[in-house]
């Protein structure tokens, strides 16, 4: 008896303690893909959020995609509305910070001009991939599924 109290207290802590140590806010709690292999993929842009309000995603908007991949590098692509759709497109670099719950990317745009950036990772599932940044004083949330 005793021996399955030991069995059982170790099983009940063990969950207790993976449930608790997601390092993103919104999960997963726990997976068995790297962070790297999570978060290399082609997303598209599903969602935005400007200081808590969602936001209606424009036919343009919803062409935004964001590439990340394992060798380091990141693509980004989205389109400005104008008399025509033009499509704006940048390439660069990514890196996680040390424990993984941030993401920095440095990307040059065709049109000139490179932005350095900082995303809070608040979800990063094989399927889902939600970012937050400070953009000219607005909190900003983007929501990403794979294209």
């Amino acid at each position: 008896m005793k021996k399955l109290n030991v069995i059982l207290l170790t099983v009940v802590a063990s969950v207790l303690m993976l449930t608790s140590c997601s390092p993103y806010e919104e999960g997963p709690a726990i997976s068995l893909r790297s962070r790297t292999e999570r978060l290399c993929n082609e997303w598209r842009l599903t969602r935005l959020y400007i200081n808590g309000t969602e936001q209606t995603l424009s036919s343009f908007d919803q062409q935004t995609t964001l590439e990340f991949k394992d060798n380091g590098t990141v693509n980004y692509s989205y389109a400005i509305m104008d008399s025509t759709a033009i499509v704006i497109t940048g390439s660069g670099t990514w890196e996680f910070n040390d424990d993984q719950t941030e993401v920095f990317t440095k990307i040059t745009y065709t049109i000139g001009g490179t932005v350095t950036d900082t995303f809070t990772i608040l979800r990063l599932k094989e399927e889902e991939l939600w970012l937050e940044n400070n953009q000219d004083g607005d909190v900003e949330e983007t929501h990403y599924e794979p294209k």
